[in-house]
């Protein structure tokens, strides 16, 4: 799994669970574009390619909802659910009361929340 900027609880029976995530096709595009602005000499194309860097960071479609499961004993991943909301990164996540809090991070690239979301942890 390719997965940037997660934040995870690793239980007593050797398994970690990540929340949301970001596999980072928008990173990556944006970082090119910053790169080619970097080699660019020509104002216009500057300016063209600082367009389109806005523009697909004002875009980003948020981050994953996606619960995953890496199994330590096992070696091996799956999905263990989803979280009833795009999930924020760069950010803490922390179990109480069998319910997880994320105390706010980046809900898009770049644009961070002051909210707190939380989710009931329910077995399957």
């Amino acid at each position: 799994m390719d997965f940037l900027q997660e934040q995870g609880l690793k239980t007593s029976d050797g398994k970690v669970f990540l929340f949301g995530g970001d596999k980072g096709e928008t990173f990556h595009q944006v970082e090119t574009i910053i790169a080619q602005k970097g080699r660019e000499t020509n104002p216009s194309l500057i300016e063209l390619l600082d367009k389109k860097r806005i523009a697909l960071q004002s875009t980003h479609p948020g981050f994953s909802n996606e619960i995953l499961c890496y199994d330590i004993k096992l070696d091996s991943w799956s999905v263990a659910g989803r979280l009833p909301f795009s999930t924020p990164v760069t950010t803490h996540v922390f179990l109480w009361d069998n319910r997880i809090f994320i105390p706010g991070g980046e809900i898009r690239a770049g644009v961070r929340t002051p909210d707190i979301f939380s989710a009931e942890l329910l077995k399957k």
